[in-house]
Protein backbone atom coordinates (compact mmCIF):
# COMPACT_ATOMS: atom_id res chain seq x y z
CA UNK A 1 0.00 0.00 0.00
CA UNK A 2 2.85 2.24 0.87
CA UNK A 3 4.62 1.94 -2.39
CA UNK A 4 1.67 2.50 -4.26
CA UNK A 5 0.54 5.95 -2.30
CA UNK A 6 4.61 6.71 -2.87
CA UNK A 7 3.65 6.10 -7.19
CA UNK A 8 0.96 7.95 -7.03
CA UNK A 9 2.50 11.18 -5.28
CA UNK A 10 5.58 10.74 -7.70
CA UNK A 11 3.55 10.43 -10.62
CA UNK A 12 1.74 13.63 -9.25
CA UNK A 13 4.72 15.53 -8.97
CA UNK A 14 6.11 14.46 -12.27
CA UNK A 15 3.09 15.52 -14.19
CA UNK A 16 3.41 18.86 -12.49
CA UNK A 17 6.64 19.32 -13.59
CA UNK A 18 5.85 17.99 -17.08
CA UNK A 19 3.42 20.85 -17.56
CA UNK A 20 5.60 23.51 -15.93
CA UNK A 21 8.33 22.76 -18.55
CA UNK A 22 5.75 22.39 -21.53
CA UNK A 23 4.89 25.97 -20.32
CA UNK A 24 8.33 27.09 -19.68
CA UNK A 25 9.36 25.56 -23.61
CA UNK A 26 6.44 27.44 -25.02
CA UNK A 27 7.38 30.78 -23.45
CA UNK A 28 11.14 30.36 -25.12
CA UNK A 29 10.24 29.28 -28.25
CA UNK A 30 7.92 32.45 -28.66
CA UNK A 31 11.13 34.41 -27.40
CA UNK A 32 13.13 32.67 -29.87
CA UNK A 33 10.91 33.24 -32.55
CA UNK A 34 10.74 37.27 -31.64
CA UNK A 35 14.64 37.23 -31.47
CA UNK A 36 15.43 34.62 -33.99
CA UNK A 37 18.83 34.03 -32.37
CA UNK A 38 20.47 30.61 -33.81
CA UNK A 39 21.99 30.39 -31.26
CA UNK A 40 19.09 29.71 -29.16
CA UNK A 41 17.18 27.93 -32.21
CA UNK A 42 20.47 25.38 -32.34
CA UNK A 43 20.01 24.97 -28.56
CA UNK A 44 16.36 24.27 -29.19
CA UNK A 45 17.08 21.52 -31.82
CA UNK A 46 19.42 19.94 -30.04
CA UNK A 47 17.35 19.41 -26.58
Amino acid sequence: MYTGTVFLALGFVSAQLQGFSNLRLRQCLAQVQKSSSPNATSFLSMA
